[in-house]
């Protein structure tokens, strides 16, 4: 039999195991993922940088690593806000079943950046906002 403290150290233990678990594991794969990425680019792109340089030059395939990651991110920076803002304009436009002095207002709201770069959004009444 096995006594309460036992229980409790024991249930300490294997909460902290799979806490360990569930953070090694998206590191491992991260790692993973990111190492494949740089072996295939490298493996690709390091005969043609040899050609146009004459030798090797190491840590140019990281580079072209990073420069690839901020291309695609660059490409898909406006592409999700397409595809996720009629699924939140949908839900807005559902609205929620308030009783009482609630009522629902959607407003549709232009998203702007200004010369500093700060983010201002205008709303359809005229009413600005800063972020």
């Amino acid at each position: 039999m096995t006594s309460p403290l036992q229980k409790s150290v024991f249930a300490s233990l294997r909460t902290t195991f799979l806490r360990g678990i569930g953070v090694l594991i998206p590191l491992g794969l991260t790692y993973w993922f990111f190492q494949s990425l740089l072996n295939a680019i490298d493996g690709i792109l390091s005969p043609l940088f040899e050609r146009w340089l004459g030798h090797h030059v190491p840590g140019l395939g990281f580079l072209a690593m990073l420069i690839i990651i901020f291309l695609v991110g660059l490409l898909t920076r406006n592409l999700f806000g397409r595809l996720i803002m009629p699924i939140e304009n949908r839900n807005l436009t559902k609205g929620t079943k308030l009783t009482g002095r609630y009522h629902k207002q959607t407003y549709s709201c232009e998203v702007v950046e200004d010369a500093e770069g700060k983010l201002r959004y205008r709303l359809e009444d005229g009413r600005e906002f800063k972020s």
